[in-house]
């Protein structure tokens, strides 16, 4: 997956307002492409540990959506890039061997630091944002000015709550990201798959509403009608396993057995129907 994989939504940089560089030519408050090797963490950060686990899910998130926000740094007199927010970002960007990652660099100076703020608060205020591009620039003002979720809902004058659940929507799959930002799925449809924990089972479900024209009511009805299935499913026990193994090579067909708590199914699977008929004429 490439750092250069498109950004969700219409980007800070329209947000503050600043879709042309500077007179003096500043890339301040805008988006780089920067060396892995020239960026380092802030020595002040209090937090030393990172859950590497935590970190190798990260990485598999970032290969299969791309980086959907730029980490924050301020630049160094020696050249390199002091990380602000984002640290974890970049750690598991290395592990899939990124060498770029795209940044935001932070202003120099406090009074351009509030202009900024400023100037995206008052542009989520006024402009008609969807759903996503109000999320990322939440988040954009929590890590940027370590505020609390009720310092940015005091500030944006609105509810915590609200806050929290427009921030909720960044746990969704990248598509439906896409197809919520398109407004191909509604914003309840949206909260309704953030139920759902598996990032590729909301995508599949969110492609089906869309082409089924389902409601919130229906895709509801379904969702449990699914999760009664998967919990109605055991596991096979070894035994069984090597059972499915040793007739799928005795009789050249894949078998398979699917268990639940009331029965046993045992499924035999047939590229075609010339296949079937010669088992059928074996046995």
């Amino acid at each position: 997956m490439s750092p250069d994989r498109e950004v969700l939504g219409r980007g800070l940089d329209q947000l503050l307002g600043r879709t042309e560089p500077t007179a003096s030519g500043s890339l301040e408050n805008k988006v780089l492409q920067v060396a892995i090797e020239r960026i380092h963490p802030d020595t002040k950060q209090p937090r030393r540990f990172f859950d590497e686990a935590s970190l190798n899910s990260l990485a598999v998130s970032i290969k299969e959506q791309g980086l959907l926000q730029p980490i924050l740094v301020s630049k160094e007199k020696d050249g390199t890039y002091k990380i602000i927010a984002g640290e974890r970002r970049w750690r598991a960007v290395q592990k899939l061997g990124w060498s770029r990652i795209p940044v935001l660099l932070k202003s120099k100076t406090k009074q351009a630091d509030q202009k900024m703020v400023l100037a995206l608060v008052e542009n989520l205020q006024r402009q008609d944002l969807n759903p996503i591009e109000e999320a990322y620039a939440f988040r954009f003002l929590l890590e940027e000015n370590n505020w609390s979720q009720q310092k940015l809902a005091e500030t944006m004058g609105r509810d915590r709550t609200s806050i929290t659940n427009t921030l909720r929507l960044l746990n969704l799959h990248s598509d439906v990201q896409k197809l919520l930002s398109k407004n191909k799925i509604s914003l309840s449809i949206a909260k309704l798959l953030l139920q759902e924990k598996s990032l590729d089972k909301q995508a599949i479900w969110a492609k089906k509403a869309v082409q089924a024209g389902l409601t919130v009511r229906d895709l509801e009805k379904k969702l449990k009608t699914s999760a009664l299935k998967n919990k109605e499913l055991i596991e096979t026990p070894y035994w069984l396993r090597e059972a499915c193994s040793i007739l799928s090579k005795k009789w050249g067909v894949l078998v398979q057995a699917h268990r639940s708590k009331s029965h046993t199914k045992i499924v035999l699977s047939f590229r075609k129907d010339e296949d079937l008929k010669e088992f059928v004429d074996r046995v």
